[in-house]
This record gives C-alpha cells, sequence and structure tokens, in this order.
C-alpha cells in the first residue's frame, strides 16, 4: 500500500494535532523575549518627540491607587498561563502569531507616536507598595498609545473564552471571569497613573484586529 494513502492512526492524529507541553514553554519563552526586546527598545528610542496628550477631568479624577499594581502586573501571568493551556497546535499557532502582530504594530506605534503620562514625580515619593515601586524599576509611562495591557488582556481573554467554549460550566463562567479581568486590568491603568483612557479602546482594537486577522489561519 502507498504510504500517502494510508489511513492515519489514532496516534497520528494526536500527535499532528497536539502540541506538548515543552513545545510551548519554549516557543512562549521565544515570543517573550521578542516582545520584551520590542516593548523595552521603544522605550529608550523615540524616532520623534514624546507628547503627552490632554486627559478628560473625569479620568483625572480618579485617584492614584497603587494596591492596583497586583493587578496592572497580572497580565504577567494570565498571558503566559493562556498560551500553556492551548494544547491544539492550530489554536497555539494563532495565539503566537497574532501576539506577534499585536507587538510589531504597537511597537511602531510607539516609535512614531512616542505618548508619555505625565506625574511620575510625584508618584515615585509618595508609595512604599512594592509591588508598584517593582513597577517603577522596569518600565516607565512612555509607551502609552496604544496600550498593551489592554491588548494583552482583551487578547488573551479571547483566547481562553475560546479554549473552553465547549466545557459545560466553563463555557458561561469564563467569558464573565475575562470581562471582569478586563475591567480591572483597564482600571488599573488608569488608576496607577500608567495610561490616558483614549490608551485603553485603541489596545483593545489593536488586539482585536490581530484576533481577527489569525482567527481562521491554519
Amino acid at each position: 500500500m502507498d504510504t500517502a494513502s494510508r489511513p492515519t492512526t489514532p496516534l497520528q492524529t494526536s500527535y499532528s494535532t497536539h502540541i506538548s507541553i515543552l513545545e510551548r514553554v519554549f516557543r512562549y519563552t521565544i515570543l517573550s523575549l521578542f516582545t520584551g526586546v520590542c516593548y523595552f527598545g521603544s522605550l529608550h528610542i523615540s524616532l520623534f518627540p514624546e507628547q503627552q496628550l490632554v486627559e478628560h477631568p473625569v479620568f483625572l479624577s480618579i485617584p492614584f491607587n497603587p494596591d492596583w499594581a497586583i493587578i496592572y502586573q497580572s497580565i504577567y501571568l494570565v498571558a503566559p498561563a493562556t498560551a500553556l493551556l492551548l494544547y491544539d497546535r492550530k489554536e497555539f499557532k494563532r495565539f503566537t502569531l497574532g501576539f506577534t502582530y499585536m507587538v510589531l504594530f504597537s511597537t511602531v506605534f510607539f516609535l512614531l507616536l512616542p505618548v508619555t503620562y505625565p506625574g511620575v514625580g510625584e508618584k515615585n515619593t509618595l508609595e512604599e507598595n512594592w509591588m508598584f515601586q517593582l513597577i517603577l524599576t522596569y518600565d516607565r509611562p512612555k509607551n502609552c498609545l496604544p496600550s498593551l495591557h489592554m491588548g494583552f488582556a482583551v487578547f488573551c481573554s479571547i483566547f481562553i473564552v475560546r479554549r473552553f467554549s465547549r466545557h459545560q460550566i466553563l463555557a458561561l463562567l469564563a467569558p464573565l471571569l475575562a470581562l471582569s479581568w478586563i475591567a480591572a486590568v483597564a482600571y488599573s491603568t488608569l488608576a496607577l497613573k500608567q495610561h490616558y483612557f483614549v490608551d485603553l479602546p485603541l489596545g483593545a482594537v489593536v488586539a482585536l484586529t490581530a484576533f481577527l486577522t489569525v482567527k481562521d489561519s491554519e
């Protein structure tokens, strides 16, 4: 019998459609390094003068609260957790490809339109919250527009909801938890004074665009 005409065994099917945990870890590590180079590199490179936007008084009235730092930082746990949950090879490829598109588009925006948030000096002298101090050690509110925190939250939530869409209970629970987490991350960016409000919907648009670009890819 010709090899090409042989029926596919269950073992062969499993191997071709599922991606191992080690391969997921390796590929996500490469993706994280790529993201770090793009984001932190653009923090120190500005092709044009940095700009500050005019914030609406409603959002300026949100009090600075460093306790939201743990929610702000949660993206660094949820993103890799999302990748590890995606054992389907095609879905994992969609996730990493869309993630890459999102980072690349945002980096171009950061370089061409560097937007900063004012008042960093005031915050530095205010707080003893160790989680917020950690943010200040590696980041500064420069790459504001679009908000990658918002983008990552929306993008990861989409894949988490898709992952559990066939589960009897989690199919209902996952969207509610995802929306709650997205809202919390959005508020944390404002409470920590890391973003303008306009950064948030633009970050969500970038995430949705990246997902729509890859959702039907093989």
